[in-house]
């Protein structure tokens, strides 16, 4: 619009000629159309916002981006477009395929398992067990992304996997203490709500974040974590990380309106992996406005904004 108006600014129309009729006719035909389409153009250029952002824009984004990026963008789509519930048959075919191509017990396995138990509710249980089945070998490479998936899955795993899981808690590496606290949090194992709990006030964001995005696949956040919650959010001296983590939780378990979560775009710069969060919890709650740079991040040259932003984008329209 602005290369428009310097073109209006630069190209003046030429002052009347009193000696001749003939130039003047001949430049009213050309500028008067010439006005008429540049106006159209600049138009076509606010149009098309809406245009981008709609349904099937954001819909094709997420399946080209399921078809040709990196594995584990392929895996993040997928599971934006079953959240949706979307093209399960599609993702289905997709994945057993990709799942003939990688080893047991490896992160990228444990990804496309959890794809699969999501996308095949019939053979949900088997999926669910391969993934536990990595927890029989400390040494595999997929050891964490299990404990994560099967948490993230609500799969009860068997008695002497709820052994190895709740030693596991206390274990010296902090980051598989972490994600073996979570699974028994999400699993509600007895004593594990006030752990998370302190793990959200603590100061090690090894614990910190995984504690909070347990909350994203609780059935409910009750009244203690909610206020801890609450305050991370609302303190511009956290991590934006855990900021932008809080805000999906509260935001997909209703406890934040469409406009709050928008205004966190505005009072906060995002950027990576925060904004990649921000745009999950923006697609939690239903309504129409949309942060004013949505179109640009449709564009990103980072899959996993593209995919996130598509998700927002379709999940408003789903709602």
């Amino acid at each position: 619009m602005k290369n428009c108006l310097n073109l209006f600014s630069s190209n003046p129309l030429p002052k009347k000629n009193h000696n001749t009729h003939v130039p003047r006719v001949r430049i009213t035909r050309v500028w008067v159309p010439g006005y008429i389409a540049l106006l159209l153009t600049a138009f076509s250029c606010f149009s098309c916002t809406r245009h981008a952002v709609s349904g099937k824009h954001s819909h094709a984004i997420l399946i080209s981006i399921m078809q040709s990026g990196t594995i584990w963008e392929r895996i993040h789509a997928a599971e934006y477009l079953l959240a949706l519930d979307l093209d399960r048959r599609i993702i289905r075919e997709m994945f057993r395929q990709e799942l003939t191509k990688t080893a047991a017990g490896t992160p990228d396995n444990i990804g496309i398992l959890r794809v699969l138990a999501q996308a095949d509710s019939d053979n949900r249980q088997e999926y669910c067990e391969k993934i536990a089945r990595t927890l029989l070998v400390r040494s595999n490479t997929g050891f964490i992304h299990a404990i994560e998936a099967l948490g993230k899955l609500h799969y009860p795993v068997n008695e002497q996997s709820m052994r190895l899981i709740s030693r596991l808690a206390d274990d010296k590496d902090v980051l598989l203490a972490s994600y073996s606290q979570v699974y028994l949090g999400v699993m509600n194992y007895p004593g594990y709500s006030s752990i998370l709990i302190r793990n959200l006030t603590g100061t090690n964001m090894t614990y910190r974040i995984p504690a909070a995005n347990l909350y994203f696949y609780t059935s409910a956040v009750e009244h203690q974590a909610e206020s801890v919650l609450r305050s991370i959010l609302k303190d511009q001296n956290e991590s934006i990380l855990l900021r932008t983590c809080v805000l999906g939780v509260l935001a997909k378990h209703n406890l934040l309106t469409r406009s709050e979560v928008l205004d966190f775009f505005q009072q906060n710069p995002l950027e990576g992996k925060p904004l990649r969060f921000a745009l999950i919890a923006l697609a939690q709650v239903p309504g129409k406005d949309n942060p004013q740079q949505l179109l640009l991040w449709l564009g990103s040259n980072d899959n996993e904004t593209k995919a996130a932003a598509a998700y927002a984008a379709l999940s408003r329209r789903k709602l």
